[in-house]
């Protein structure tokens, strides 16, 4: 079965990403803690395509004409041969609903998927068992969801291009998750959750973030290395 994982980004350009972290980050520290999540997701996602070869990886990116410096700021993965691994897709629509569902449904179309999962880059501490759980789920459910703290949801996963699950949303609320799930039932599919994580959107989240890396690394555990390095630096 071929299976699509997709990762929505942000070309890091200062001043257009992360922005509601600014000023608690200046806008050249916002950008370059979005290039660092960004290589540490397609670290985590070069993992995960390692052990499955079914796995067509897309990374959907915007502004659509910055690709040229999308490809320059993920050149330490290029430099590890792992380029060869992703395919980058400019994003298209109007809103994060169009956007996240023309990704899905390209590829389903062009790529001739069976299923598909899609994450963004601003949770880097996401347990690669969390992928692998969302495809184990889509074996047997239409829908595939990890709840977010903050009321939305961190991955989508469907079987299905179910463009009704992005619509009449209120992107960016803490209705997302709710939402959605109105929609879930109403249309009658099968729905498998995740555990629930986090993502950091808000200076607070980054600083839970950084007391959670530290805990990460003492205890052993897997580490989003280039974020662990930088926020060492950085003072919050």
């Amino acid at each position: 079965m071929k299976r699509a994982l997709i990762v929505l980004t942000k070309v890091p350009i200062k001043g257009r990403v992360k922005t509601r972290l600014i000023p608690a980050l200046a806008p050249d520290k916002a950008c370059e803690l979005q290039r660092r999540f960004l290589l540490d997701i397609l670290d985590l996602v070069h993992l995960l395509k390692c052990q499955d070869d079914g796995l067509d990886v897309i990374v959907s990116y915007t502004p659509p004409d910055k690709l040229d410096v999308l490809k320059d700021q993920v050149k330490e993965v290029e430099a590890h041969g792992k380029s060869s691994m992703f395919r980058f897709v400019p994003q298209s629509g109007a809103d994060l609903g169009e956007r996240s569902y023309n990704a899905i449904h390209e590829a389903f179309r062009t790529e001739g998927c069976e299923q598909a999962v899609m994450i963004g880059t601003d949770l880097p501490t996401l347990p690669l068992g969390y992928l692998k759980n969302a495809f184990d789920l889509l074996e047997d459910c239409d829908v595939v969801l990890g709840p977010n703290v903050d009321g939305g949801y961190y991955l989508v996963g469907m079987r299905d291009k179910e463009d009704e699950i992005f619509s009449g949303i209120d992107w960016g609320t803490k209705d997302v998750l709710r939402q959605t799930l109105e929609i879930v039932n109403k249309k009658g599919l099968k729905l498998g959750y995740l555990d629930l994580w986090y993502d950091v959107d808000e200076p607070a989240d980054l600083r839970f973030l950084k007391v959670h890396l530290e805990y990460l690394k003492t205890c052993g555990k897997r580490v989003p290395e280039r974020t662990y390095r930088y926020l060492k630096r950085v003072e919050l």
